[in-house]
């Protein structure tokens, strides 16, 4: 993602974070709407506690499926970048000086 669309980039991960957020509690009051009867909550709430819960293991298992040795070189690329774009101008020069320079080995 360039820097120039980070702003759009956060607020996309806001809107579905929001958007995630509404639908589970929607589906979860809906399964508990359809199975309850008088005094009959704690059956009523087991499919959605295998709901939350099968949610649950599907975030575990994307965030295995994404937390890869490739993603995470690209995430430490993406992090030196952003700190070069958003360094100050005296810094940047010296930074780029200081990576023009051979360094003396000891």
């Amino acid at each position: 993602m360039p820097v120039s669309q980070a702003g759009v980039a956060s607020s996309l991960v806001s809107t579905f974070r929001q958007t995630g957020s509404a639908l589970g509690v929607a589906v979860i009051g809906a399964v508990l709407a359809s199975r309850i009867d008088v005094g009959a909550y704690t059956a009523a709430a087991r499919p959605a506690w295998w709901i939350i819960a099968g949610c649950g293991l599907t975030v575990l298992i994307v965030g295995q499926l994404t937390n890869t040795r490739r993603a995470q070189r690209t995430a430490q690329r993406t992090s030196h970048g952003l700190r070069r774009a958003f360094a100050k101008p005296q810094q940047r020069s010296a930074s780029l000086t200081a990576h023009s320079r051979p360094t003396a080995h000891r």
